[in-house]
């Protein structure tokens, strides 16, 4: 099992593609033990992957 990590940013329009070196960088430095998942400022999109990701550590954690 993996690690989830959740990474937000809301930077303005040119944001998102510094963060994605950001994100690259810490996969990179993570490993493959660490999941990074990098959203952008849709909060709809943010809210359903938080619940998905907070029911899978519940499956997976008992």
């Amino acid at each position: 099992m993996t690690t989830q990590v959740l990474f937000l940013h809301d930077g303005g329009a040119d944001a998102y593609a510094t963060d994605a070196m950001l994100v690259a960088s810490l996969r990179a430095a993570l490993g493959n033990a660490y999941t990074v998942h990098q959203y952008n400022n849709d909060l709809a999109d943010v809210a359903h992957d938080i619940h998905d990701l907070m029911r899978y550590s519940d499956e997976h954690n008992d």
